[in-house]
């Protein structure tokens, strides 16, 4: 009986052996898939971590960061000189040539930082972008409106106010589209300049 028991103990091992090798190997096909990590065997990425990575991908460099600041600080000037001109009630051509060059300033330092963006941080701030491109977009037709109007001679002081106040609500959009954009990208606002947060 001794000897039948050793038998027997010995087939109920080689019985088990599959089942242990296919439990080492992580439960074979079935094992893996239940993980939902894929190939790797890993555990499946987290929204969270998505999103941890991508805006890691989309933080300025030390470049972009002065570049975004230089801008951020004349699109403000345009943007305050618009303003003025607004409250004024009236434009001289000595102020209209000062306006149009800070204008011109900022809109070609916004396209300058745009075209320093990575393919990475084009692709994940897309959104962003083009909302800045927008916003450019209609400063530039806004001005070119005002401009028009300045330059006839038969149009009055009241028409010029309507078109300049129109301008002056179109800077303000750009201005708030350069912060939604510096601030996905992790530039903040000088200290002496947080306010700016506060437009959006």
């Amino acid at each position: 009986m001794s000897q039948r028991s050793i038998v027997v103990a010995f087939v109920i091992v080689l019985a088990g052996c599959p089942c242990s090798l296919l439990a080492q190997r992580g439960g074979g096909r079935g094992g893996r898939g239940s993980t939902g990590g894929g190939a790797s065997g890993g555990p499946a990425e987290t929204q969270e971590m998505k999103d941890f990575k991508l805006g890691a991908a989309v933080q300025a460099n030390e470049r972009q960061v002065a570049l975004f600041q230089a801008l951020a600080k004349d699109a403000e000037v345009a943007r305050s000189q618009a303003g003025e001109l607004v409250r004024l009630g009236k434009t001289t051509p000595d102020q209209f040539t000062i306006l149009g060059a800070a204008i011109e300033t900022a809109r070609d330092e916004s396209k300058n930082f745009l075209s320093s963006l990575s393919e990475q941080q084009k692709s994940g701030l897309k959104g962003f972008r083009k909302n800045v491109e927008k916003a450019d977009s209609d400063v530039g037709k806004n001005w070119e409106a005002l401009n028009q109007q300045f330059q006839r001679a038969n149009k009055g002081d009241q028409q010029i106010g309507a078109e300049m106040a129109k301008l002056e609500k179109a800077l303000a959009k750009f201005v708030t589209e350069q912060w939604d954009l510096g601030d996905k990208m992790g530039i903040q606002p000088p200290p002496h300049e947080g306010d700016h947060a506060g437009d959006k």
